[in-house]
């Protein structure tokens, strides 16, 4: 065998082994825009890396091989019979196991030893492409965004690097312990986080940015944008006032764009507009780094590994990527699809309202980000 037995990969890790598969077979990608509409163009995969193997299109279908300090030759047609094979494999298991007898002739097909890329890593191969309507070519980082299973991830939920910390206000103020009492040791029969954060604000409670749990995420924000932790904030509480399952960042910057009440938002603009423009801008880059580069627990010095962007793979198994000639289409996807979600209290320890010595009250929410899919039916 080439691996260890027994090892294991969810869907959306072995999902973007397939996306790469996929692509072997295919070579020609759709592009969509930013609203995952077709372009009618394509994207032409001229070759592939992966770790330190690489494949080369050669013929109509033959793939040239480079790897283990050898060359080989594999077919086209084998790689896009494989890929639907392993697709199969992932729509009828939660679970793909690596010693599978399907990921098994794919890892001797392609000799290669793993199902994914390093978790610490954006991108999950490099391509030379060439753009639709264009005789030049370049070299690009990917990064695969798969909806077989959960949604993906732009931020994943760590207990300890990815909390955002917020300090409690009545009026400007620290409440009373009366004023508290009614929030402190919930034990288990606690509010859950959206109750809790929900009830908070309806009762006329304020929530103020004080402190990320992990000094890179803090680092990171700060690195993007000065007042992003402030602003990233001022989402999260937004999000639980007529609280939206799965609520874009799209909607969400509508809302906060109307409440110049807010310091930190009425600094972005004196109108609507260019407070949601100001809004828009800041928190494209803010997705956009955590999709290409940046994590919550490592110092980012600022360099992109998905230089090439995003390709998508649908529910049903299509593989798409988003327009490359700009960073609108990308910017405008994440914007428009990207949602926070809420991982395990129990798991993440967050969601509990707490006192500490400094006579002040404080409550922690977790910053973990999917990318939901387009609802409507797809041709």
């Amino acid at each position: 065998k080439l691996i260890d037995m027994g090892k294991t990969k969810n869907k959306g890790e072995a999902s973007e082994f397939y996306a790469f598969v996929y692509i072997l077979g295919n070579q020609l990608v759709p592009v969509v825009d930013g609203t995952l509409t077709a372009t009618n163009q394509s994207v032409q995969f001229n070759s592939l890396k992966r770790a330190d193997e690489d494949y080369i299109f050669q013929t109509e279908d033959r793939i040239k091989v480079l790897a283990r300090g050898d060359t080989f030759y594999i077919s086209r047609k084998d790689c896009k019979k494989y890929a639907a094979d392993l697709l199969h494999l992932l729509f009828a298991q939660d679970k793909i196991q690596e010693d599978d007898p399907t990921v098994q002739k794919l890892f001797n097909l392609l000799r290669t030893e793993k199902i994914s890329a390093k978790s610490q890593d954006k991108m999950d191969f490099s391509a030379e492409v060439c753009e639709p309507q264009s005789p030049l070519s370049r070299y690009l980082g990917f990064s695969v965004k798969s909806y077989i299973g959960n949604d993906p991830t732009v931020i994943n939920a760590n207990r300890n690097n990815s909390s955002v910390r917020f300090v409690i206000l009545k009026n400007g103020e620290t409440p009373t312990k009366e004023e508290m009492s009614p929030f402190l040791n919930l034990d288990e029969k606690r509010l859950g986080p959206k109750e809790l954060f929900s009830k908070l604000l309806s009762e006329g409670f304020t929530l103020k940015y004080s402190s990320c749990g992990g000094e890179a995420l803090e680092y990171n924000l700060r690195l993007i944008d000065s007042s992003l932790p402030e602003i990233l904030a001022q989402l999260l509480v937004a999000r639980y006032v007529d609280y939206e399952t799965k609520e874009s960042f799209a909607s969400l910057v509508k809302k906060v764009a109307e409440k110049p009440e807010i310091p930190e938002i009425a600094e972005l603009g004196d109108s609507v507009s260019r407070r949601e423009n100001s809004l828009t801008f800041k928190l494209q880059n803010f997705l956009f780094a955590f999709s290409t580069g940046a994590t919550v627990s490592r110092f980012w010095d600022g360099q992109e590994q998905a230089t090439g962007g995003l390709i998508i793979v649908t529910k049903n198994g299509r593989v798409q990527c988003l327009e490359l000639t700009t960073r609108n289409a990308i910017g405008q996807y994440l914007m428009n699809f990207s949602y926070f979600d809420n991982p395990s209290t129990s798991r993440h320890g967050y969601g509990r309202v707490f006192a500490e010595p400094d006579g002040k009250y404080y409550v922690d929410m977790q910053l973990q980000v999917r990318i939901g899919e387009k609802e409507e039916s797809e041709s």
